[in-house]
């Protein structure tokens, strides 16, 4: 019960943590950034915290309302992380625009149809979020992207499925590094927020970065930036 009431609560406060569109230099230079507090989690077992898995999850690919323009973007782009390895598992008619991320659906494929896998830690006190969640690639996460312009053309139409983006002849990629790093509101952390980053390779031979970082104290609004880089020609 407490992962259904995780995945139900946690994951809808994610959407509303949204994006602003920010292209500044690269958000963490530093590898070590993006990983979990290790002295935190050497210590989950001593501190009372609780590990779980949770792969599978009813989540199939990063979009959502929460975001400004549901999919979330950069002042060129528009970034589509999969957490499915074939989008053809989400309904034709799932609508990311209201509906958001959460696809019930997915949440019966077996693990192996995951692109990532993801472990959370939890506080006994917090039974409704995790105080760490880390989301971590399997080798080959699924990116689309497409330009802004197409972004807003969507968002402007209310609908944002599969088929949608898809005829928006978006450039795909494979990202061989992803990491995501939460810190979910309501699981005990002080600050909270999430940080994203992947790296991989376009369909086209050019290489891509990418880097997200969300971050907010409670009762305060979400600050959120977003990053896509391609290199090369």
């Amino acid at each position: 019960m407490k992962k259904i009431y995780f995945l139900l609560v946690f994951f809808g406060a994610l959407l509303f943590c949204a994006c602003e569109k920010d292209n500044s230099d690269l958000l963490f230079d530093d590898p070590a950034q993006t990983q979990l507090d290790e002295s935190a989690l050497k210590g989950a077992d001593s501190n009372g915290m609780t590990q779980m898995e949770l792969t599978p999850m009813p989540m199939a690919a990063r979009m959502g309302g929460g975001a400004e323009y549901t999919i979330p973007a950069t002042d060129e782009y528009g970034i589509i992380t999969f957490y499915v390895n074939d989008p053809g598992v989400i309904p034709p008619d799932h609508n990311f625009h209201p509906m958001g991320w959460f696809v019930p659906e997915v949440w019966s494929l077996p693990e192996v149809d995951f692109s990532v896998e993801g472990t959370s830690w939890w506080l006994p006190d917090y039974p409704m979020a995790p105080h760490h969640y880390h989301c971590k690639g399997k080798g080959d996460v699924l990116f689309w992207i497409i330009t802004f312009d197409q972004v807003l053309e969507l968002y402007n139409s209310g609908i944002v499925t599969i088929p949608k983006i898809e005829a928006c002849n978006p450039l795909v990629g494979h990202a061989t590094s992803y990491n995501e790093v939460l810190r979910p509101y309501g699981g005990g952390a002080p600050v909270y927020g999430g940080v994203f980053n992947a790296k991989g390779t376009l369909e086209d031979g050019r290489r891509f970065i990418y880097n997200a970082r969300t971050k907010a104290i409670p009762g305060e609004p979400m600050e959120a930036k977003y990053k896509f880089e391609i290199i090369g020609k």
